[in-house]
């Protein structure tokens, strides 16, 4: 009684066990294709957050904004071309109070 395992198996067997390793195959390759790009495009959008908060950080220093809610409100208002890609803009002081 040698015979092979996909000889006595019913068509569902052999549906799943050809779609598990599709799947497998398929799932291997899109783990290295996300593995390769992820720390580009970590890096890529980390270097545009560091851009952001040197520029807003910069902008605070030279316009001499006190950091009261009315004075980042109003600076916030009315520099939105820095803020463009973001879609939140959260400042917290030093006791990490929003």
């Amino acid at each position: 009684m040698n015979f092979s395992f996909l000889n006595l198996s019913s068509i569902l067997k052999k549906f799943l066990i050809f779609n598990l390793i599709v799947f497998l195959v398929l799932g291997i390759f899109t783990y290295l294709y996300l593995s390769a790009i992820k720390p580009n495009l970590v890096e890529s959008r980390s270097n545009q957050h560091s851009t952001i908060i040197n520029n807003t950080s910069n902008h605070i220093d030279r316009l001499d904004i006190e950091f009261t809610k009315e004075s980042i409100t109003e600076f916030l208002l009315s520099t939105r071309f820095l803020f463009q890609n973001l879609d939140r803009v959260q400042l917290y002081d030093l006791n990490f109070h929003l």
